[in-house]
């Protein structure tokens, strides 16, 4: 028995035949086709269609030849694979290269064997469309171009598995930028709408989210209410004790307004500089007030560098608006009434809250609306 030397460019096709990702695949109809007709076609009792790899045969279609591989050192087709013309053994036992095969003295017993090699446009054999007889037999010029036209048949279906597969392939790496696009658009819109000292939302998102909560004010007539919180006397302690401990204090200020909201429609924002705003849609007077108060009370029981004496310590003043918006009311108006308010708490000592705005007609409103 000879075995087959290596092909000239074993290597590459060997990667070439891997990239088809056809190996120990299960059985395919459209490969299983080809090996019926050639088979039929043929009166030959046995076809095969033979990928060889680098130690075996394997059979991704076969008629007629139980199990789905062999050792490559004993194969036919791994001579086949060597030209570029099928490979015709009339008689196995009468050939040099496989009277003393086992494949001739046992099982299946080869006498006859054609093989089509399945040649890329690359010019690499990565196996062959074959047929086999237990008695030797020529090969017709009919049987010829049978095979001939069904090898060339079997090399467009794996081009055509091999290019579905990178096209699913395609579209599963395309999902998967999408949705990591998707992930980093939505981290950018919340980088955009948020404050990278307090973590809190930033002034573009306030805007937006006050201009959305009157405009439902003012479908629903439902109460609307708007804090203003500013840090006493902070550019003192900036400058006393530095921008770093500073931002501390910021920071600080800001998980207290977090920890003051009661539902997620509250917003809590960083206005500018040392300055905090609260949103609350469907509150009253008294309920923003009761925050406003939670927040003061919160600040001022702080324990942060420097806080060790009364004259030291970081509290903060702040200002309140609450409206049923009406058509005319704007979003400037809210800001202005708040900020007078906190006008007014900072001229009262600060460390303290202020309420502006028609609050008795407010009142009135809601202990109407509970009436009805």
């Amino acid at each position: 028995m000879k075995p087959a030397p290596l092909h000239p460019k074993e290597r590459e096709r060997i990667a070439h035949l891997k990239s088809y990702e056809l190996l120990d695949t299960e059985v395919d109809e459209k490969f299983d086709r080809l090996t019926r007709l050639a088979s039929t076609l043929t009166e030959a009792p046995i076809a095969t269609l033979t990928l060889v790899d680098t130690d075996r045969q394997w059979f991704k279609s076969r008629v007629g030849l139980e199990g789905r591989e062999g050792p490559r050192e004993t194969a036919f087709c791994a001579h086949a694979i060597l030209g570029d013309e099928i490979m015709v053994v009339e008689d196995a036992t009468k050939d040099e290269r496989f009277f003393d095969n086992p494949l001739v003295t046992g099982d299946p017993k080869i006498r006859f064997y054609a093989g089509a090699p399945l040649v890329t446009k690359q010019g690499l054999g990565l196996g062959t469309l074959c047929i086999i007889d237990r008695k030797p037999r020529k090969l017709t010029d009919e049987d010829r171009r049978i095979l001939l036209d069904l090898a060339g048949m079997a090399v467009d279906e794996m081009e055509l598995h091999r290019n579905l597969r990178a096209l699913k392939k395609s579209k599963s790496d395309l999902e998967k930028t999408h949705d990591e696009l998707r992930v980093a658009n939505k981290r950018l819109e919340i980088m955009a709408a948020t404050d990278a000292l307090t973590d809190l939302a930033n002034r573009r998102a306030l805007d937006e989210a006050m201009d959305l909560e009157l405009k439902r004010s003012k479908r629903t007539r439902s109460p609307l209410s708007f804090l203003l919180v500013d840090a006493d006397h902070f550019k003192k302690y900036n400058d006393r004790y530095g921008h770093r401990d500073g931002d501390t204090c910021l920071k600080a200020i800001a998980l207290v307004l977090k920890s003051a909201l009661r539902r997620p429609s509250d917003l809590a924002a960083r206005y500018g500089g040392e300055e905090f705003a609260i949103l609350l849609p469907d509150t009253g007077s008294k309920g923003a007030m009761a925050v406003a108060e939670a927040v003061r009370a919160g600040v001022a029981a702080l324990n942060l560098p420097h806080a060790d004496s009364a004259h030291r310590k970081v509290t903060v003043s702040i200002g309140a608006t609450t409206i049923v918006a009406k058509k005319r009311d704007t979003v400037n108006e809210m800001i202005v009434t708040a900020d007078n308010a906190l006008y007014r708490a900072k001229a009262e000592g600060r460390n303290t809250c202020c309420a502006d705005g028609d609050v008795e007609a407010i009142e009135s409103h809601m202990k109407a609306k509970r009436r009805a």
